[in-house]
């Protein structure tokens, strides 16, 4: 086998199962499609693949089929997710591969720093309970010369199995109905290049200007972090991807997306928190290796790195910021193949070094009058709503009678959800039950902006 270090969350043993059961399931389906695997050889793999996951020995499996001459054709990477709790279930399918004849097809597992950490005698007992011989292997798990085409996402309270590589379908999918993305992209796009690709500047000065100039020097040695800060619901997350998905495009590579949230604080246990953005930051780094493009979004900042100044903050977070803080200088030697992605709902309460090495902080606001009737318009395609009802929402879902305008998830979480309810399923859904959810939802108060 081959290691590496792992990401460390909390989860029980039932939940793993639900999850490890998926990747039985798609492990089946190829099986068949292929017709390389008896169905006794595959619940053997999952056995096996299961118990070390409920160990913590696991990282990654990798599912990986070649053909007759021994070229991988085919594989489907599952790795451990510390915030699997952002990710959508999926459901089983979608596996079937090609029969491939004199083929073989097998399970490639990667184990965590918590397998590494184990005695030789440890070790040996363990796979003295597996059902399979799991022996080295010297298959190229990046899998150069395949094409990422889909992400498979399993998920089940807090602890997930997750391949999200970029380009990525969904998220450009998504990112075609964020309203506001196309002009909010076109204006970062060209420092957001600059981050992501410091070598596209340095060919730029030489070929217009035939040396390097020293401002060159200048843009390019700045931290590869950006801040994503506004309200709650403005829809700061869901640019961050867009973006990194955006960029994977146009620079035709590699690339893998990682996020960050608050469970990465764990259990409250001393270093335990430092610790594990320790090893975040790492397995990214590892990832993007010397020729990948990584991207790190981490949400809630604030959370994680706040003040460190404040009474209350506590001797842990005061770790954890001066972690986040090292590893993002680190950062800078990755030359811009790795860029970072904060974002925040209270920007005053992050720690003022943080917000000094951000490259750029972009600032979201709840949607414009403009926005917001895009947002009903296109949202409301095919229901004939009269242009006085679209404009009476958009009235009624601004700041008015002291209480805030609605947040693109307010429109979108609420607001829609309520009018559709009102009618279905009994009748169509009208004008009027549009008005009505407007007027009966209530938005999301406001963040307040400080420590």
């Amino acid at each position: 086998m081959s290691y590496t270090e792992s990401l460390t969350q909390t989860y029980t043993i039932a939940d793993i199962g639900k999850v490890i059961d998926c990747f039985a399931a798609d492990l089946d389906m190829t099986s068949q499609s292929t017709g390389l695997l008896t169905r006794d050889l595959v619940k053997k793999y999952a056995a096996d693949v299961k118990a070390m996951a409920q160990k913590g020995y696991l990282i990654e499996a990798n599912v990986v089929l070649k053909d007759s001459g021994g070229n991988v054709i085919r594989a489907a990477k599952y790795e451990v997710s510390t915030d699997a709790g952002s990710l959508t279930a999926s459901r089983p399918g979608n596996n079937r591969w090609p029969a491939t004849p004199g083929g073989e097809l097998s399970v490639v597992v990667r184990n965590s720093q918590k397998w590494r950490d184990l005695t030789d005698s440890l070790r040996a007992a363990f796979n003295e309970t597996l059902s399979i011989s799991w022996i080295s292997s010297s298959t190229d798990l990046s899998f150069p010369g395949l094409t990422r085409y889909a992400d498979r996402n399993y998920v089940s309270n807090g602890w997930g199995v997750l391949e999200l590589g970029l380009p990525n379908d969904k998220i450009a999918a998504s990112t075609k109905r964020r309203v506001g993305f196309e002009a909010r992209y076109q204006r970062l796009h060209r420092d957001l290049r600059l981050l992501a690709d410091p070598q596209e500047l340095a060919d730029w000065s030489k070929k217009f200007h035939h040396k390097e100039l020293a401002i060159c020097a200048a843009v390019s040695d700045r931290y590869p972090l950006v801040i994503f800060a506004g309200d709650v619901g403005t829809g700061k997350t869901a640019t961050a991807e867009g973006a990194c998905d955006r960029l994977a495009r146009e620079a035709r590579k590699e690339a893998m997306l990682f996020k960050l949230s608050t469970r990465v604080r764990g259990s409250g246990k001393v270093g335990q928190m430092s610790s594990l953005l320790n090893e975040a930051f790492d397995v990214v780094a590892k990832q993007a290796g010397k020729t990948r493009q990584a991207f790190l979004i981490i949400d809630e900042a604030d959370s994680l790195a706040a003040t460190r100044d404040t009474i209350q903050s506590h001797h842990e977070d005061k770790v954890a910021v001066n972690t986040i803080i090292q590893k993002v200088d680190d950062l800078r030697r990755h030359l811009g193949r790795i860029l970072v992605f904060l974002c925040t709902n209270r920007v005053g309460a992050l720690d003022p070094a943080i917000v000094r090495r951000a490259a750029r902080t972009e600032e979201f606001a709840r949607p414009s009058e403009q926005e917001r009737e895009e947002l009903f318009r296109m949202d409301l395609e095919g229901l004939s709503i009269k242009d006085e009802t679209i404009h009476e929402l958009v009235r009624l879902t601004g700041a008015r009678d002291g209480q805030p305008g609605f947040t693109f998830s307010d429109l979108r979480s609420k607001l829609l959800p309520d009018a559709l309810c009102r009618a279905f399923p009994s009748r169509a859904l009208t004008g009027d039950d549009l008005i009505d959810a407007a007027k009966g939802v209530r938005p999301s108060p406001v963040v307040r902006n400080g420590s």
